[in-house]
């Protein structure tokens, strides 16, 4: 297997807002400004008319960065909820380098009591394969897509792979802005799009970090060439 791009990772904290927020209290726009200007974020969101505790909407800043050690980590979403904060990147490495020192300036420059609560970090990763051994063998699943294909005459349709799902329940939105419930998505293996017939390239979505991610996709691959 071939790891081609890690187009995205999520890193979130799920807290109970009581616990953590300033005990003397805090003006949204003073947040807003704050998180605005510590990630140069382009996108920030609109002013809310409820005070910040009664808000029950989301703060979502996009296109950012961090700067750490002379490298610049790029922050795709930060998400502020009520009941915790997600931070995606484009690893889980880099998400969760970038959550810890949001955390940490939010405690410093705010008055956030993170440091009191019990942390602890859920993950999601999108990435991008390429399944060589798939299209090096004959594997169990070309072996259905040529049964399925007998079975269907069509001279202008090809059943090929598109897509494996696993999960439980019903379909949980990928970014569902819950800080509780968002790394519930489906284990998802999906064909890309836009390539060519043959080649077995896949985006896949799981709630795993990065590296965790892709090794578990090369043992899919192998299990599936056996």
């Amino acid at each position: 297997m071939k790891f081609l791009n890690s187009v995205s990772a999520t890193v979130g904290l799920a807290v109970v807002a009581d616990s953590v927020v300033p005990v003397q209290g805090l003006l949204p726009q003073e947040m807003i400004n704050f998180i605005a200007s510590l990630y140069s974020f382009s996108v920030v969101p609109p002013l809310p008319p409820q005070p910040f505790t009664q808000a029950g909407i989301p703060f979502i800043f996009q296109n950012g960065r961090y700067t750490v050690d002379g490298e610049i980590k790029r922050i795709i979403q930060l998400t502020s909820v009520t009941n915790g904060d997600l931070v995606t990147g484009v690893t889980s490495d880099d998400a969760e380098i970038i959550m810890l020192n949001y955390i940490e300036q939010l405690n410093k420059g705010l008055g956030f009591r993170y440091n009191l609560a019990d942390l602890k970090f859920r993950y999601v990763s999108n990435v991008t394969v390429q399944f060589d051994q798939l299209k090096e063998k004959r594997s169990l699943y070309a072996k259905i897509e040529d049964i399925i294909q007998s079975s269907i005459p069509t001279d202008s349709r090809k059943f090929q792979l598109k897509r494996l799902t696993f999960g439980e329940g019903d379909f949980v939105q990928v970014m569902l802005p819950d800080a509780d419930k968002f790394d519930r998505v489906d284990f998802v293996i999906e064909h890309r799009n836009s390539t060519p017939d043959g080649e077995y390239v896949f985006f896949s979505i799981a709630p795993l970090k990065t590296s965790e991610h892709v090794a578990l996709l090369e043992k899919i691959e192998q299990l599936l060439v056996t």
